[in-house]
């Protein structure tokens, strides 16, 4: 809801716990009512230093690199959760394709950690075990009406849901502080 506002992300893609994967630095910039949104594929070592954000390669390189030096960036928390997508097209109503994006295993890790083992999914959830994040992405904000009677019928609410803020929230709550490293 802020009028303006960046956020940044390091995202990896991987089938499994401890597989390679693509990696992106990725930033939302919000100016005005308007959003944009920048990607960047690279090494997971680059993405996780600011410092060396200016190794990147493509255009948006050097936005990246400046605005790390400028605000002194550094991880804050590593998010991990298991995602499986699908893609619902509403023929009847618009046309429109809506993502569906099933997230489990939310996971709070300290920024330097770049693996989740079993034990940490277990004891750093997000969530109770067995409970799934449903996020539903779509570009007319309009729900289709049969994901809407599926979501009526299991009395599913429609609600926001950072797992950003609620991974700090878990890494306060066990620690009572965040360990922020560079």
């Amino acid at each position: 809801g802020e009028y303006e506002h960046v956020k940044f992300r390091v995202r990896k893609y991987a089938t499994g716990l401890h597989e390679p994967g693509e990696a992106f630095l990725e930033a939302k910039v919000k100016h005005n009512n308007m959003q944009q949104k920048l990607r960047v594929r690279a090494a997971s070592d680059i993405l996780l230093d600011p410092s060396r954000w200016h190794e990147l390669p493509g255009a948006d390189a050097a936005y990246f690199a400046e605005l790390a030096a400028d605000r002194r960036l550094l991880p804050v928390v590593n998010v991990y959760y298991e995602r499986e997508a699908f893609a619902l097209t509403d023929l009847t109503e618009t046309g429109e394709t809506t993502r569906l994006n099933f997230d489990t295993c939310i996971t709070a890790l300290y920024p330097r950690e770049d693996r989740a083992t079993r034990a940490l999914v277990e004891s750093r959830a997000v969530m109770h075990p067995g409970q799934v994040l449903l996020e539903v992405k779509q570009s007319n904000h309009i729900l289709p009406s049969a994901l809407r009677r599926e979501m009526q019928q299991v009395n599913a609410s429609r609600t926001t849901f950072s797992k950003y803020a609620e991974s700090l929230q878990r890494l306060d709550e066990l620690n009572g502080h965040f360990e922020v490293s560079a």
